[in-house]
């Protein structure tokens, strides 16, 4: 095997952030995080997904459909392919609060147990909220029994309809979840008042935490601390409706047809998207079933421990135009100043400023203009290119953390 190059870590306390990230070269002080959620949705091969043929079975690794949105040219995230998600509001925090116990007094372990729920339970209704919003999936469930056969299951937004002798209240249902998402669409802060008005609740039993990232320190612009929860949607995928304002379009894809797109820079993606459908792509669908049922069982304490917080260090890399991509330093990468368990390797992501007439292998008349900010007349004749370092280290590279 090729010995990996890996310069010694250098950096002194100094030149490292509260949150791990490397300081502002230029010395200003950084954004604020403000946590966010993102919904990694995905589903079984079906005729109803497009851009790949089905599969054969539910062994084979990548073999089903995760959803990526793509997000209006406005904002912090204008053009790029993402997961349906944004920020977490104080509102959601009230809503979590109703449906979790009072912490007791004092630092003690079920303190902090309930605090762990609160919180997960927070940013798992954000993220209901957002992808009810967005798209139009509603994981949510009703608050009453008697409505339960008129609701798709917990694990599954969208199931197959009830017996005939059920239409009517699967109708009502459907209407209410759709009143819900025009209040919401409205006025986000009504989701808690819009919910118990039709008796339902967000399913967060659904959604389990796969990874949490922060944005650069360094980063010029919105800085987040993003959760990305998992939900598996039925097998039947119903329609997924853009809002037709934050976002301009959906797609269903595999996630190494996703990949294969980036990289030649017909859908634009960033680093978390980029790794959470690396490590996908390795996946069965009945893995990551089973994945995500034994996730369900645990506590939120058992969840969160689990749960990897990537904190990337981004810097410029030579050859692109100053202030377009960069190269991000993930966790464990030999450069980067977090502790890190075990040995370190080459562990890192680059975005390459690519020119319109550079050949590629993969050609690029598909490929769609990068939409950094300011940018030259001159640059738009190109795109950003995502893939791993020349000499990234691949046999560190798990399937899920």
């Amino acid at each position: 095997m090729r010995a990996l190059h890996c310069d010694p870590v250098l950096r002194s306390p100094s030149d490292v952030a509260a949150d791990g990230s490397a300081r502002p070269t230029d010395q200003q002080t950084p954004a604020p995080l403000r946590p966010a959620a993102a919904v990694i949705l995905c589903a079984p091969r079906s005729p109803q997904l497009r851009g790949d043929s089905p599969a054969t079975d539910e062994t084979t690794p990548g073999a089903f459909a995760v959803l990526l949105v793509r997000r209006n040219q406005r904002g912090a995230f204008g053009g790029l392919h993402v997961y349906p998600g944004g920020a977490i509001d104080p509102h959601d925090r009230a809503m979590a609060a109703a449906e979790t116990p009072s912490p007791p007094l004092g630092d003690t372990p079920a303190m902090r147990e309930v605090d762990a729920a609160a919180e997960l339970a927070m940013v798992k209704v954000a993220a209901i909220r957002e992808t009810l919003e967005e798209v139009g999936v509603a994981f949510i469930a009703p608050s009453a029994p008697s409505l339960a056969s008129a609701s798709a299951p917990a694990s599954s937004a969208l199931a197959s309809p009830p017996p005939a002798a059920s239409r009517s209240a699967v109708a009502s249902f459907a209407a209410a979840l759709e009143t819900i998402r025009r209040t919401v669409h409205a006025d986000g802060s009504q989701f808690a008042v819009a919910c118990a008005a039709h008796g339902v609740r967000p399913a967060t039993e659904a959604l389990v935490p796969w990874a949490r990232w922060a944005t650069p320190a360094n980063h010029a612009g919105a800085r987040f601390d993003t959760w990305f929860l998992v939900a598996l949607q039925a097998a039947g995928v119903g329609a997924v409706r853009p809002d037709g304002a934050e976002l301009l379009d959906a797609t269903w894809l595999r996630p190494a047809v996703a990949l294969a797109r980036a990289q030649r820079g017909a859908i634009k993606l960033l680093p978390p998207q980029w790794v959470t459908l690396q490590q996908l792509s390795r996946l069965s669908w009945a893995q990551l079933r089973t994945w995500h049922e034994r996730q369900q069982g645990r506590d939120a304490v058992a969840q969160q421990r689990a749960l990897p917080a990537i904190q990337p260090v981004k810097r410029a890399l030579p050859g692109n135009p100053a202030g377009v991509g960069g190269e991000f330093l993930l966790n464990g990468d030999c450069e980067h100043p977090a502790p890190a368990e075990g040995p370190r390797g080459r562990y890192r992501v680059r975005m390459r400023w690519v020119p319109a007439e550079e050949p590629s292998s993969e050609g690029v008349a598909d490929a769609t203009p990068t939409s950094e900010p300011n940018l030259k007349p001159e640059l738009k004749s190109g795109y950003l290119r995502i893939e791993w370092d020349d000499e990234h280290d691949r046999s560190r590279f798990p399937a899920k953390w």
